[in-house]
């Protein structure tokens, strides 16, 4: 068993502005916490067989799913199956950080322009 933090988790940037840590990077499980400035967003994409679950700390996450979109706010989650087509975007004046944690293989992954 071992205690994570972010400040000794494995750091990454994506999408110029965006940031993430990653907690747990294991076959069957992944736990990640990302930072969105404001008025960002990630190009739709589908992972395969991982399924997701998301959960704001802070700020409000936007997240569309086979054309769909769904606001959450702090406290609030939401799960995604796989092969879902999605993307995320923080569409306010704040910052949005969340976690989110997959299960299942996260190698296929496609992005759609």
């Amino acid at each position: 068993m071992t205690i994570r933090s972010q400040s000794k988790s494995p750091y990454y940037k994506w999408a110029d502005e965006c940031e993430g840590w990653r907690f747990v990077e294991e076959p069957g499980l992944s736990v990640i916490r990302e930072r969105m400035p404001p008025n960002t967003a990630e190009v739709p994409h589908c992972h395969n067989a991982a399924r997701r679950f998301f959960f704001v700390l802070e700020g409000e996450l936007t997240i569309t799913v086979a054309g769909k979109a769904s606001t959450l706010r702090k406290s609030q989650g939401i799960e995604v199956a796989p092969g879902s087509l999605g993307a995320s975007a923080t569409e306010t004046s704040r910052a949005l950080i969340f976690s989110w944690s997959a299960a299942g293989n996260r190698l296929s992954i496609f992005a759609f322009t």
